[in-house]
C-alpha cells in the first residue's frame, strides 16, 4: 500500500527530470540567418537636365537611409561641379565625408572639394585637397590629380587632348596656355581663335560618343539674335548655347564642334574627339558642325525680334569660309558633302543666306 501511494509522485518526479534530461542533450543547429541583399541607390532618369537631376536627389534625401543619404550627397557633388555651382558642390562632398564613406571615396570627395575651388580659380585653397586625395585615388581620376597638382607648382606643360577637355573649367588660364597643345584634334592650328578653355566651356558629360572619321560638314545658325561685335559678348553667346544644349537639352556638351562670331572669330566647341549633336540621330555620324552665331531664319510666331533676320557680315562669312576649307583640307572632305541643316531635315536653319552661301560654295564660288 505504502509503495503503491508513492507512484503517482514517482511518475511526477519522472516528468520534472525529463526537461533536465533534455537539457542535456546536444544542442539542436542554429538556423541560419537570412540577410536581404540591399536594393541598389536609385538613379534620375538620365535624359533629365541637370537641374532637374539636383532637384530628383534633393527631394529623396529626408527619405533615405545614412548609407545611401551618402552616396546621393556624392552623386548631388559631382552635378553641382557639372553645374559650375562650387559652392553647393563643395558643400555636399564634405556633407557626405560626414558618413561611412570608403577609403577611396574619402579620396573622390577631396578630390571633388579639390575641383570646387579650381572652379573659383582658387588654387591655393585647392592644392591641400589634390594632395590628400592623390593618395587614395585610381585610374583616370588619379592621372587628372597628379596632372592638376603638376599644374598648381607651374608644370604641366602639355596634356593629352580628352583630359585637357575635361579638366578645362578648372584650369586657371595661364596654366591653361601652357597646357594646352599648339595642334591636336580638338584644337585647329592657325584658324581657332578662342579655345574652349578660352571661353571657360563646362566640361563634356559621360554621355558622348566617339567621333568617327569626319567625312561631311554642316553649317547652321544659332537660330538666336545677336549684334554684338565683342570677343566677351561672343564668349557669354557661346556658353549661354552650351548651358542650354546641356542643361535644357540634356546633351553632353555643345552640339557643335565650331561656331564663328559676327567678327569671323572662329570658337572651339565641342572637342572634334567627340561626335557632335547637331543634325539629328545618324546624320552626326561622321559630321562636323559649324554654328554662325545669330538669326538668319524668320520665326514671327517667337515675335519681337525673332521675326527678323539678320544680315550675315562678309567678316563672319569669310571665317566661315576660312574654317570649312581648312577643315576639307585636314580631313579630306569633299567639297559636295558639305551642307545646310535643312538639307539633311525638316527645318529652317540656317536661313535662305547662309543656305544660298553653302550652295555656292559647292559649287566652288
Amino acid at each position: 500500500m505504502v509503495a503503491a501511494s508513492f507512484r503517482p509522485f514517482a511518475a511526477l518526479g519522472c516528468a520534472l527530470l525529463l526537461p533536465l534530461v533534455a537539457g542535456c542533450a546536444a544542442p539542436a543547429a542554429p538556423r541560419p540567418e537570412v540577410f536581404a541583399l540591399e536594393a541598389p541607390v536609385p538613379s534620375p532618369p538620365g535624359d533629365l537636365p541637370v537641374g532637374e537631376r539636383i532637384r530628383w536627389w534633393e527631394d529623396r534625401l529626408p527619405l533615405m537611409a545614412s548609407p545611401d543619404r551618402d552616396e546621393a550627397y556624392m552623386r548631388l557633388g559631382q552635378l553641382h561641379l557639372d553645374s559650375g555651382q562650387a559652392v553647393e558642390a563643395r558643400l555636399s562632398f564634405r556633407q557626405a565625408q560626414l558618413g561611412w564613406l570608403s577609403e577611396r571615396e574619402q579620396a573622390q570627395a577631396e578630390y571633388g572639394i579639390a575641383l570646387s575651388y579650381l572652379l573659383e580659380d582658387r588654387i591655393d585653397a585647392a592644392t591641400p585637397h589634390l594632395l590628400v586625395a592623390e593618395a587614395g585615388l585610381a585610374g583616370p581620376e588619379a592621372e587628372e590629380c597628379a596632372f592638376l597638382l603638376e599644374v598648381s607648382r607651374g608644370g604641366a606643360r602639355g596634356g593629352d587632348p580628352a583630359m585637357l577637355a575635361r579638366l578645362g573649367p578648372y584650369l586657371p588660364e595661364d596654366a591653361l596656355a601652357a597646357a594646352t597643345p599648339a595642334t591636336g584634334p580638338g584644337l585647329l592650328s592657325g584658324v581657332i581663335d578662342v579655345s574652349r578653355n578660352q571661353w571657360h566651356a563646362s566640361r563634356i558629360r559621360p554621355d558622348h560618343e566617339p567621333m568617327s572619321k569626319p567625312w561631311r560638314l554642316t553649317v547652321h545658325h544659332s537660330a538666336e539674335p545677336f549684334h554684338a561685335a565683342s570677343a566677351a559678348s561672343s564668349k557669354a553667346e557661346v556658353r549661354r548655347i552650351q548651358q542650354f544644349h546641356q542643361d535644357g537639352r540634356g546633351w553632353a556638351d555643345l552640339g557643335y564642334h565650331f561656331l564663328v562670331d559676327r567678327e569671323g572669330r572662329v570658337f572651339e566647341g565641342r572637342s572634334m574627339e567627340f561626335q557632335g549633336a547637331h543634325a539629328f540621330g545618324d546624320n552626326n555620324v561622321g559630321n562636323i558642325g559649324v554654328c554662325l552665331l545669330g538669326n538668319f531664319a524668320a520665326d514671327p510666331e517667337r515675335g519681337g525680334e525673332y521675326a527678323r533676320v539678320q544680315s550675315i557680315p562678309a567678316a563672319q562669312l569669310a571665317g566661315l569660309r576660312e574654317l570649312v576649307d581648312l577643315l576639307r583640307s585636314r580631313y579630306g572632305i569633299d567639297r559636295s558633302e558639305v551642307h545646310g541643316h535643312s538639307e539633311l531635315r525638316g527645318t529652317a536653319c540656317p536661313g535662305p543666306a547662309l543656305l544660298s552661301w553653302v550652295e555656292r560654295y559647292r559649287a566652288g564660288r
